[in-house]
């Protein structure tokens, strides 16, 4: 029997498509999944940031039913890139909650809610016109929801945490984690985030327009005439990089190429940015998180593209870990760093 303490909280990832939601125990100095579970919503959310504002509520109940193996009441949470503006200041940091506040007074159309973090280590040499601030920003309306539906649940939620800092606490849970600087490429059902993390922080942050699994998803379906549940599935069975492709493959294969030529650019335009303009960032290597994390062959094509030595996140975990495909651990990734919090929050 695992004791209180030695149980994380429990980690809630409101995506675009699904609701993830993780819990992880920890025993002997090593992480056990205990509990785990994907709940895809019935209708993905619009990629309209002040479209409808979506409860979540029986995406949350399903996911903590049909495991039955969540503990505890107390949750920390994350929301889509989608429904969150993300913004580059330079701002006097003694006075930055006023500075971020009066400009975004100007910038926003709705209230909402923002955190902020440096973008530059203290010693690292930036010009007077450079940023020197993240600013996250979410609908005041998007955070009341998501606080409402868990306390409606008889959850209790501890943290509300943006994604760029979500991902860059990942980076922590891998089983070789080192001070060298790497990059953490969420690839979302909607939105696909880059994170380049130096010690645990991210100080480059670039949302990549038009990018999301979606898109890949929307090609095959229409190319092939299939669902885009099926295209999904078709894409973790397949992939995209392939010597010798078969038929549906190589069907596959073309009905991407174009998002996978975009991609690709926008790829090469951040790393490239990084390795030219932010040296001390230029990544050792790329984690892999999201729904394109579980294409099969998404890290020989990141790599190729890059340059850059590339990984899906992976977690080992203490036998019996929850039955999970490999794929989905990396799915996974920001709901299981959110369980982690307990321990940080408890030190």
């Amino acid at each position: 029997m695992l004791g209180t303490r030695n149980l994380g909280w429990i980690g809630i990832d409101f995506g675009a498509q699904a609701v993830k939601v993780a819990q992880l125990a920890r025993r002997n100095g090593q992480f056990q999944l205990v509990a785990a579970q994907v709940v895809k919503r019935r209708e993905a959310w619009s990629s309209d940031p002040h479209g409808p504002v979506h409860s979540s509520v029986g995406e949350i109940e399903a996911a903590l039913a049909s495991v039955g193996a969540f503990r505890g009441r107390t949750t920390a949470c994350v929301l889509s890139m989608s429904r969150c503006g993300i913004f580059g200041m330079r701002v006097d940091v003694g006075q930055a909650d006023r500075e971020i506040g009066r400009q975004l007074a100007s910038a926003l159309t709705c209230p909402s809610e923002f955190g902020y973090w440096e973008t530059h280590e203290p010693d690292e040499k930036s010009s007077a016109s450079d940023d020197n601030v993240h600013v996250l920003t979410l609908p005041t309306a998007w955070s009341d929801r998501v606080c409402e539906d868990q306390s409606q649940l008889g959850l209790e939620c501890r943290i509300l945490d943006g994604l760029p800092l979500t991902l860059a606490r990942a980076t922590r849970l891998l089983p070789d984690a080192s001070t060298a600087p790497l990059v953490v490429l969420d690839w979302g059902f909607s939105q696909t985030t880059l994170c380049a993390v130096l010690h645990g922080k991210p100080l480059y942050v670039r949302v990549l327009p038009d990018s999301g699994a979606a898109r890949l998803l929307d090609s095959i379906a229409r190319r092939i005439g299939i669902s885009q549940d099926d295209a999904g599935q078709a894409l973790t069975k397949h992939g995209i990089e392939q010597d010798t492709p078969s038929d549906i493959q190589r069907l596959i294969l073309e009905a991407v190429t174009e998002p996978l030529q975009d991609m690709a650019s926008e790829l090469h335009q951040s790393i490239n940015y990084l390795f030219t303009h932010r040296r001390n960032l230029s990544p050792h290597e790329i984690v892999l998180t999201g729904a394109g994390a579980t294409f099969a062959g998404i890290e020989s094509w990141v790599n190729r593209v890059t340059g850059v030595p590339t990984r899906c996140f992976r977690v080992p975990f203490v036998a019996p870990a929850h039955e999970l495909p490999p794929s989905t651990v990396s799915l996974l990734a920001p709901a299981m760093t959110l369980s982690a919090l307990a321990w940080e929050a408890a030190a």
